[in-house]
C-alpha cells in the first residue's frame, strides 16, 4: 500500500495528474519541485529497476526531484518509527496495511479521500476489497489513510522440482499435509523442507493467520476479550511444535529480517515458503 505521510501529496509510482490535485499538509507545504519517496525493496533486481525506472520517468514528466530509498520491508517499522519521533519524515512511503492504522493514529497520515475518490472515478470504481484495506476511520465516517496499488492473499510458496522426486504432485491441501509433505522431502541434498520466518518481521505474521485457521482467536470479534487461551490455539500449537520436533525448519528461522525466508528459498536452500503476497 502506498501511503501519503504528512508533507507531501500522491505521487511518484502512483497516478501522475494528482501531484497537483492532492491535499497538502499545513505544516510542511508541497512546493512542487522535490519530495522523498521511502519504497518497498523487493527480491527481484528486475522489480526494483522496474520501480526506479517509473519513478524516474514520472519525476522527469512532471518536473520533480524525487529522492527514491528502498528500504527493506523488516526494516521499515524501526526506520519509520524513528521519523516519526524525529520529524524527520519522507513524503511518500510503502507500507503494509498491518502498521497503517498504527501510525494513523499518530496522525502522521494525510487524509486522502478525495484523491481516493478521484482514482476510482478515472478508473471504473475500486474493487470491493481495495475500498475498505485504506480506511482508518469509520464506515460512516471514513478516512483514507492510503492509496493501495495492491490486494493480495497470502501465499504458500513451494519447488515442485523437489516435490515431484518425493512423488508428491499436489500441494498440500491442509497445515497437517504441508507438514507431511515437508517429513517427506526430509534429507533433500542441499534444501531444508521449512523456510518459514518464525521472527519479528511481516512475513511471520503469516502465522497468525495460520492459528486462525485452526480456529484460535487473539481477542473476540468486540476486541474486549483476550481469547487467546483456547483448545484451537493449543491445537496450532502443537502443529508447529511436531514440526519443528521434526527438525523440518532451516536455520535461523527466528532470527529471519524480512528477507530471510526469501532468501533461502531463492538461492535454492528451501522447499517452502509460506509468505504474504
Amino acid at each position: 500500500m502506498n501511503l501519503m505521510i504528512k508533507g507531501a501529496v500522491v505521487g511518484a509510482a502512483l497516478v501522475a495528474t494528482l501531484m497537483t490535485n492532492s491535499a497538502i499538509a499545513q505544516d510542511k507545504p508541497f512546493d512542487g519541485t522535490e519530495l522523498t519517496y521511502w519504497a518497498n525493496l523487493v527480491f527481484s533486481d528486475e522489480a526494483n529497476a522496474a520501480i526506479e525506472e517509473a519513478v524516474g520517468d514520472w519525476a522527469t514528466e512532471n518536473g520533480v526531484d524525487v529522492e527514491l530509498v528502498f528500504v527493506n520491508g523488516g526494516d521499515l517499522n524501526i526506520k519509520l518509527g524513528a521519523a516519526v519521533s524525529s520529524g524527520a519524515l519522507p513524503d511518500l512511503v510503502d507500507i503494509s496495511t498491518e502498521w497503517l492504522p498504527i501510525y494513523a493514529a499518530q496522525d502522521v497520515f494525510l487524509s486522502l479521500n478525495d484523491t481516493f475518490a478521484e482514482i476510482g472515478e478515472a478508473n471504473g470504481g475500486w474493487l470491493g476489497a481495495a475500498q475498505t484495506v485504506g480506511n482508518t476511520g469509520t464506515e460512516d465516517d471514513p478516512k483514507i489513510t492510503g492509496i493501495p496499488f495492491g490486494v493480495f492473499a497470502n501465499m504458500l510458496i513451494y519447488r515442485t522440482d523437489v516435490l515431484e522426486a518425493a512423488g508428491i504432485t499436489a500441494p498440500p491441501a491442509t497445515w497437517n499435509e504441508f507438514v507431511d509433505q515437508a517429513k517427506q522431502v526430509k534429507g533433500t541434498p542441499g534444501v531444508s523442507p521449512l523456510a518459514l520466518a518464525l521472527s519479528n518481521v511481516g512475513d511471520a505474521n503469516t502465522q497468525v493467520a495460520v492459528m486462525q485457521s485452526f480456529g484460535g482467536r487473539v481477542a473476540d470479534d468486540d476486541g474486549k476479550t483476550v481469547t487467546i487461551a483456547s483448545d484451537e490455539t493449543r491445537a496450532y500449537l502443537e502443529w508447529i511444535k511436531d514440526a519443528w520436533d521434526a527438525d523440518l525448519f532451516a536455520p535461523g528461522v527466528t532470527t529471519y529480517d524480512g528477507g530471510g525466508d526469501n532468501q533461502a528459498f531463492l538461492s535454492g536452500q528451501a522447499v517452502f515458503v509460506a509468505n504474504i503476497g
